[in-house]
């Protein structure tokens, strides 16, 4: 069997994407494509490790290392465990797939150097095989987990006349959220994205809820906020602004709206803040 170097890199770039792109749905996350087309890129580098005679229990350790890093630069340290073994099942979920497809064929020979499985096939097959698992994938994904497309995504701008600070902010259509005095639209976002908008002794008292503790501007915007979910009833204490910016299909318009903060992350790092369709 003759191998071209250039030919198995470009494959296994082409392959490295494919289980990079299938891992993020699996994990429920969105990074730029970019990054993932990085990882790539240095992934088709690591199929050149069949050139190297190494032990069997040695060539796992480096597999298993190398996977790490391309899930490093792909997807970050946030979570890495979760991000690490969803890259690792879709490894042994393709590769499973085409290793099932090769044996029904008893002509074709697998050839096997340092754990490293080569198929026989040719690249239209390949592409086809790797094409159609990820679509069922991303179908499951879509169905089991309810992925979100980047097009719910968009900026908002939060701004104190002075200093502003951007989110990235999911469109939920179950949010429904609305202030009951005003009729304004409720956006809920990470308490500490509003840090650089607020004094420490305004942030401290925001957080506790306490309006005495804030400025008096501040002061005649504060509001609780309750929402009603499947976990129960809670309060979130929230500003009304009258200037939120918000980035819609490259055209930015101002409205104003009610800023609820949230205690906790409201995702793994994909976005920073929710807000309803008609936001």
């Amino acid at each position: 069997m003759t191998l071209y170097l250039d030919i198995l890199y470009l494959v296994n770039c082409y392959v490295t994407a494919l289980l990079l792109f299938s891992a993020r749905y699996l994990a429920q996350i969105y990074v730029p494509p970019k990054r993932i087309f990085w990882s790539a890129l240095i992934g088709g580098l690591f199929s050149f490790l069949f050139l190297l005679d190494l032990p069997s229990w040695l060539l796992l350790f480096v597999k298993l290392f190398l996977a790490a890093i391309l899930t490093l630069i792909a997807f970050g340290k946030d979570r890495f465990g979760k991000k690490y073994l969803c890259f690792l099942v879709v490894n042994v979920l393709y590769g499973g797939i085409l290793y099932a497809i090769e044996l029904m064929d008893a002509s074709s020979m697998i050839w096997i150097r340092n754990g490293i499985a080569y198929f026989p096939v040719s690249a239209g097959f390949l592409c086809v095989a790797t094409i159609v698992i990820y679509a069922l994938l991303w179908l499951y994904t879509r169905i089991h987990f309810g992925i979100v497309s980047e097009r719910q995504f968009f900026w908002t701008e939060l701004s104190d006349g002075q200093t502003s600070v951007r989110v990235k902010t999911l469109c939920d259509t179950g949010h429904q959220l609305t202030d009951p005095v005003t009729g304004l639209p409720v956006l809920i976002c990470q308490a500490d994205q509003l840090r650089g908008l607020l004094s420490p002794a305004d942030y401290t008292g925001l957080l506790a809820m306490r309006p005495d503790g804030l400025s008096p501007p501040l002061r005649r915007r504060f509001q609780l906020i309750y929402a009603h979910s499947i976990g129960g009833n809670s309060a979130m204490p929230a500003l009304r602004m009258e200037r939120c910016r918000v980035l819609h299909e490259k055209h930015w318009s101002t409205r104003s709206a009610v800023v609820a903060l949230s205690f906790d992350p409201l995702s793994d790092g994909s976005y920073q803040a929710i807000a309803g369709p008609g936001f």
